[in-house]
């Protein structure tokens, strides 16, 4: 699954849920140190600038990803590499007050174009689908999107949302937690 993507490879995976507390976070990081454990260069983005977590797993301080979109600095500087071989992190930061307009830039496209070339996988945590933007913005800038539905619910539901219809582009995946 995570290695293609209609045909093609899947560098770049957008992790996202319906709605918090389904387990996203979680696949996100363990997924990351899966592919790491494997060889594999991994950069692992906090991409919910709403409410990160990624730095409960990977306390760390001067890794923002929200300096770096609102123009401070290169994404490298503020990457740093986990206790995992492999495992690199660029966690959220200090929460900004426009994160969909940041998410939707230019500097965040070109830090998922150059981090392509510099990690095997590029894998970024975000917010839940269905309270903001943020996830169908990203899911439009990536090769293909897992969506982590909350064990006991169908998926089915999501799939015809007015949600999948606003990232025509995106490449969606099931995972049930």
């Amino acid at each position: 699954m995570v290695l293609s993507s209609g045909g093609r490879s899947a560098s770049s995976i957008l992790v996202t849920s319906a709605q918090s507390g389904e387990g996203k976070t979680t696949i996100s990081v363990n997924l990351a140190i899966s592919l790491a454990q494997l060889g594999r260069r991994v950069l692992l983005i906090d991409a919910d600038m709403r409410r990160p977590t990624l730095q409960k797993y990977f306390p760390q301080s001067g890794s923002q990803l929200g300096s770096y979109l609102a123009g401070e600095g290169t994404w490298q500087d503020m990457t740093y590499q986990t206790a995992v071989r492999g495992l690199f992190v660029l966690l959220c930061g200090p929460l900004p007050v426009n994160p969909a307009e940041l998410l939707s830039s230019d500097r965040m496209r070109a830090l998922l174009q150059e981090a392509a070339t510099e990690y095997t996988f590029v894998i970024l945590d975000s917010p839940p689908l269905l309270n903001v933007a943020d996830a169908r913005i990203l899911a439009s800038a990536v090769d293909t999107t897992i969506l982590v539905v909350k064990a006991g619910t169908h998926p089915g539901r999501w799939s015809s949302t007015p949600n999948r219809r606003r990232a025509p582009r995106a490449q969606i995946s099931w995972a049930w937690f």
